[in-house]
């Protein structure tokens, strides 16, 4: 329920292409599905927004990751 602002007017679209910077916690997996069945980061975004998070890292790691709706890129 955040309100985002830019020049004392309320931002309402959601842009087109949008990027997040995430702090990736311990024992997450990266990716969208693990088939051993351990948490994975998608499970802090919205189920229903195909998002890409941009390269890697482990699962015992945290770090910060970028995560985009743009697939072109991530490619």
């Amino acid at each position: 329920n955040d309100v985002v602002e830019l020049d004392n007017l309320k931002i309402i679209e959601k842009p087109l292409i949008f990027w997040y910077a995430f702090n990736k916690p311990k024992n997450y997996i990266t990716s969208r599905f693990d088939p051993e069945n351990r948490p994975t980061i998608m499970e802090f975004f919205d189920k229903n927004t195909y998002i890409f998070p941009v390269g890697r890292l482990d699962f015992k790691t945290t770090g910060l990751i970028l995560i985009t709706n743009d697939g072109k890129i991530c490619n």
